[in-house]
């Protein structure tokens, strides 16, 4: 079935949308006159999704993008280990620093004796 086979919609105009290598479709509701665009292209994960008619069909031509996109269920981490991670940084980012005062102080860019204000 193609979306010229809708009975309930009329195809107002078709459209080759190069920029985004799609196919455009502007639809008219023939009982409501609701404009409704359809855009047939390839799948982005969570963005966009490509949907058949009937698809459309089974959910009572709802056309509400959380009907067909499932978003993945983020992980959760416990707050210790978000905070056992943080600090283990941080102390990656003083041991960095420490390495640079070094090298600073033996290429004589700085002195050793460095006020920290």
């Amino acid at each position: 079935m193609s979306i010229k086979d809708l009975k309930t919609y009329e195809l107002v105009k078709e459209e080759k949308l190069l920029g985004i290598h799609s196919e455009g479709y502007l639809l008219r509701h023939k009982k409501s006159g609701a404009r409704v665009l359809l855009i047939e292209n390839e799948d982005v994960a969570e963005r966009a999704k490509i949907v058949t008619l009937e698809d459309v069909r089974k959910r009572d031509y709802s056309l509400a993008v959380n009907q067909y996109i499932e978003r993945k269920e983020q992980e959760k981490v416990a707050p210790s280990e978000v905070r056992k991670e943080y600090f283990e940084a941080l102390e990656e980012v003083y041991r960095a620093q420490e390495r640079m005062r070094k090298l600073l102080i033996a290429g004589g860019y700085v002195s050793e004796r460095q006020d920290n204000h």
